[in-house]
């Protein structure tokens, strides 16, 4: 199944917004094993989408399009689309009934018609009711035996229609039946991980593995026609890596600490220097967070590491912020303010200035659960984003090894 994607939009090719849902929509279409082989990003204009219609359409089972499915003037898609494929439009009752409920809870009395136009799909088209929106998605198959796609632009309705309605049906459409299996292998590189698995898969030849790294992890995508070959191959890497694959391949490695520390009935906190707070931005971005998080201090300056943190003096002046001792200081001392069992505090140099003696990307990391203590020092590469966003993801693999290597 060869399926395109086209973005819409002026926003995206000025930068104004950056294109997160081609990402999402990938990585979605990746867990039932199809990998778009094309993508395009075109302005708010009609001759450019018809454009990268007539180029994408002959090479295409499916075309999703995302955006320009609004209300405003510069909404042009499924004006466009339609009459690239000769279709009327009609009234979707229900569409509009959603519209006009949306619009009542904002206390709007009439909705307008350009409003309202948003309610009108292509003939033979099937709706993709948005759940948080206004705009619905449009599932549109030609006379040639095509697929069009229709989607919002704004991810928030983008994400639900796509995890919930658009990669099961596209599942259904698969000529042959592809099994799957997704892992997280976290604290690992990606080169690492694939060396590691080289000398397995090269013996599946019906195997196709898929690598999708990010700070702190990469998700593997197994697919196979033959449901053997993925258990075997599941089997396999679970053997090879016993400690870096997540319990469950629906969870972050952040919703798998949250769980670990519900299981035992834990609550934690965290300390923070260089990441100013992204530790406990991550923690707090999961609903019901406050089970498992007491808070955090960050501590940027000396001064607050020593006044409002508990760090000694001495620790600062002989050792200096950037130290083993410092980390560990901020960690017993951040638990013990919380009343706590568990935690995490990060210190470091993240650029790009400011290395001194000490080399820009050094890092401490202290992690404690119960009466254990892990502080480690690392070297991390790259400018300061990936210099922070690193010292985040190995926080949290530090922290999960821990809990879990606890009882043993």
């Amino acid at each position: 199944m060869n399926i395109s994607v086209i973005c819409i939009g002026d926003e995206l090719l000025k930068g104004a917004t950056v294109n997160t849902n081609l990402a999402f929509i990938g990585n979605e279409l990746l867990s039932i094993g199809i990998i778009p082989f094309n993508s395009m990003t075109v302005p708010d204009e009609k001759n450019a989408l018809t454009g990268a219609l007539d180029y994408l359409t002959p090479l295409s089972d499916v075309i999703i399009t995302v955006g320009g499915l609004g209300p405003t003037a510069d909404d042009i898609t499924k004006n466009v689309i339609a009459g690239y494929f000769k279709r009327c439009f009609r009234k979707d009752e229900k569409a509009a009934e959603n519209i006009i409920d949306r619009w009542n809870r904002f206390g709007r009395r009439v909705a307008s018609e350009t409003l309202m136009s948003q309610a009108l799909v292509p003939e033979g088209a099937e709706v993709i009711y948005n759940k948080v929106g206004t705009a619905p998605g449009i599932w549109m198959e030609t006379e040639k035996d095509k697929l069009l796609i229709m989607l919002p632009g704004p991810p928030v309705e983008l994400k639900p229609m796509v995890s919930d309605f658009v990669v099961p049906r596209l599942k259904e459409k698969l000529k042959v039946k592809l099994h799957t299996e997704l892992f997280h292998v976290v604290g690992l590189p990606e080169s690492l991980v694939e060396g590691k698995m080289l000398p397995v898969i090269s013996e599946m030849k019906d195997l196709s593995v898929a690598y999708c790294a990010s700070p702190g992890e990469v998700r593997v995508f197994l697919t196979s026609l033959n449901k053997d070959t993925i258990e075997k191959m599941s089997a396999e890497m679970k053997r090879i890596f016993p400690e870096n694959i997540l319990l469950s391949a629906h969870n972050s490695l952040v919703e798998e600490i949250s769980q670990l520390l519900r299981k035992n009935k834990l609550t934690a906190a965290t300390a923070e220097s260089c990441t100013g707070g992204m530790i406990a931005a991550a923690i707090t971005e999961l609903p019901g967070s406050s089970d498992i998080f007491k808070g955090s201090i960050v501590a940027y300056s000396n001064e607050v590491k020593e006044n409002i943190l508990g760090v000694r003096h001495e620790t600062l002046e002989k050792y200096g912020a950037v130290s083993s001792e410092c980390a560990s200081e901020m960690l017993d001392n951040v638990c013990d303010k919380s009343n706590t069992e568990t935690g995490i505090a990060v210190t470091g140099i993240a650029g790009p200035g400011g290395g001194g003696q000490k080399p820009v990307g050094l890092v401490y990391i202290a992690v404690r659960f119960k009466d254990r203590k892990i502080v480690r020092e690392y070297n991390f590469l790259g400018n300061r984003e990936m210099i922070r966003q690193r010292t985040v993801s190995m926080a949290f693999n530090l922290f999960r090894s821990l809990i879990l290597n606890y009882s043993i």
